[in-house]
């Protein structure tokens, strides 16, 4: 840095900076981080260098993302999507209405994450960015699970999914074949669940991944609880008294504390408020029979 210094190399210095801000980013160093960024920032402004200004506002952006400070990385996103387009860096535009998304995510503004997802989407398919694209639409499927539209997030994210296959990102495809998994769960389709989590697993103990133990014991566990998912299914499908009761006669464990204790979790846990009343009224209805059989 010193002899870059020394020789007047300004353009150099700014990336060199900016490295070292990226580094100490990963180092978990955020404050040294914010001040290599910022130095780098005020480089590329007296420089004009437009291009290296807006990946740094784009990095100051993800540091205090990282913080918790949404509102500031906001404020640096958007200065970076001016610079984008006024440089006409489709890619770059794409790539700041993603983070512009992911952060209106994080203050759980959806409808507005999903409005800049989509248009990273149409700004990667017009330029042929297969890899934005597949980035655009997992974060599509993430927004659309977070609203618990489960159909919409199983079309964004099989798209994805192809995408993953066709470009070899064999890193991107596990993560959409154990989210898709996930999602098919929630619909109640376990046999396919099961076996687009197998394929996660598979990738996972090729590559070494540190997650295949703890995911290969979810997806063990998974099996062994069919009997509790069909239970579960039945417990889904009954829209009266007398269906609940059918179903505990084909299920008796239903009424058991430790079934009960488990629809409660799933509601708590899975559902938002607005989606919660339809099985809270089944809960009631399984809970009355429980105490009948008492």
């Amino acid at each position: 840095m010193q002899i870059t210094r020394e020789l007047g190399n300004r353009e150099d210095e700014g990336n060199k900076l900016n490295s070292l801000g990226t580094i100490y980013g990963k180092l978990g160093d955020t404050q040294r981080a914010i001040n290599y960024f910022e130095q780098a920032l005020a480089i590329a402004q007296e420089t004009g260098d437009r291009r290296s200004e807006g990946m740094t506002l784009g990095n100051l952006g993800v540091i205090y993302s990282d913080l918790g400070n949404i509102h500031r990385a906001i404020n640096y996103y958007e200065q970076q999507l001016v610079i984008a387009r006024q440089i006409g860096d489709r890619i770059g535009e794409s790539s700041d209405l993603l983070n512009l998304g992911t952060a209106y995510a994080e203050l759980q503004d959806i409808h507005r994450a999903i409005g800049y997802y989509k248009k990273a989407l149409e700004i990667d398919r017009e330029t042929g960015h297969r890899q934005g694209e597949s980035n655009a639409l997992t974060n599509l499927g993430s927004a659309y699970l977070k609203l618990d539209n489960i159909h919409d997030a199983i079309h964004y994210c099989e798209q994805a999914l192809a995408i993953q296959q066709e470009i070899g990102d064999r890193y991107g495809e596990a993560s959409s074949c154990w989210n898709l998994g996930l999602l098919y769960q929630k619909q109640g389709n376990l046999a396919h669940a099961m076996e687009l989590m197998q394929m996660c697993v598979n990738f996972e103990r090729e590559a070494g991944h540190p997650d295949a133990d703890k995911d290969a014991k979810y997806l063990a566990q998974l099996r062994s609880t069919d009997v509790n998912q069909l239970a579960f299914e039945a417990f889904q499908r009954t829209d009266s008294v007398l269906a609940m009761q059918r179903a505990v006669e084909q299920f008796p464990f239903m009424i058991k504390a430790e079934f009960i204790a488990m629809i409660k979790q799933f509601i708590e846990s899975q559902l938002s408020p607005e989606a919660r009343p339809p099985l809270e009224e089944r809960l009631v209805a399984l809970q009355q029979i429980a105490a009948e059989h008492k």
